[in-house]
């Protein structure tokens, strides 16, 4: 999503390059994730921990700077950084887990990554009560009825593969289930918008909602690979 400075020229060809910066961290963390590439190295600290962290970091300091050089929208960018420094964290907490064989369900990486979903929604409702000013409260419950609808759909689907892969545990059930959940209302508040926008919400919604639905298909894939114990980081659902 293109960040404008507000008049600022100097300040917007920081934001600029910092995008680019953290776009080509990004691609290039996804192409080492290929098996075609990676061959027999196996996990790698250096690229799959540090480089896959660094990206994320850069993201949230993207958005972090966005919301402290420019006044406009401010508050949504802020609580945008802090999602994805709380999802960073929750990556961290992982892989520091993950590294001593034992991932608990829920852990505290769980803690990080749950936190990341109210604050990417405040982010998106500040966003769009500044740029769409006459989205009104009804659109707000016709999309939130409407990802309730599909989320009662999705949980019915989900339930008992769950409950078979982590042996019916109450507590590893609901974390399990909260993530698909939580993907699909970021999904449909995400289309909301751009049907309150007459189907043309502009490029960074368009990126917005790309970026969604890969974050959410790879959440689903990690979901069943940690359910089904065959999950490894470093592959390219990490990347997703």
């Amino acid at each position: 999503m293109r960040l404008h400075a507000a008049g600022n020229p100097r300040r917007g060809r920081l934001l600029h390059s910092l995008q680019w910066l953290v776009a080509a961290g990004a691609f290039g963390y996804l192409i080492w994730t290929l098996p075609g590439v990676r061959g027999d190295a196996g996990y790698s600290a250096m690229l799959d921990a540090w480089l896959g962290n660094a990206v994320l970091v850069g993201a949230a300091g993207v958005c972090l700077l966005r919301g402290l050089l420019i006044r406009a929208e401010r508050t949504a960018w802020l609580a945008l950084a802090a999602g994805i420094a709380l999802w960073t964290s929750g990556r961290v907490v992982y892989l520091h887990l993950h590294s001593s064989g034992d991932v608990p369900i829920p852990s505290l990486a769980d803690v990080g990554w749950l936190a990341f979903y109210p604050a990417v929604y405040l982010a998106i409702v500040l966003l769009v009560r500044s740029r769409i000013p006459r989205f009104h409260a009804s659109m707000w419950l016709d999309g939130l009825v409407a990802g309730l609808a599909v989320a009662a759909v999705v949980a019915a689907i989900l339930l008992d593969p769950i409950v078979d892969a982590t042996g019916g545990d109450a507590a590893e059930v609901a974390v399990t289930l909260a993530y698909p959940l939580a993907d699909l209302l970021l999904l449909g508040v995400t289309a909301g918008v751009a049907a309150a926008a007459g189907g043309r919400p502009g490029r960074g919604w368009a990126l917005l909602a790309a970026g969604l639905v890969v974050f959410a298909a790879g959440d689903g894939i990690y979901l069943y690979g940690v359910a089904g114990g065959w999950y490894q980081p470093g592959t390219p659902i990490s990347a997703s």
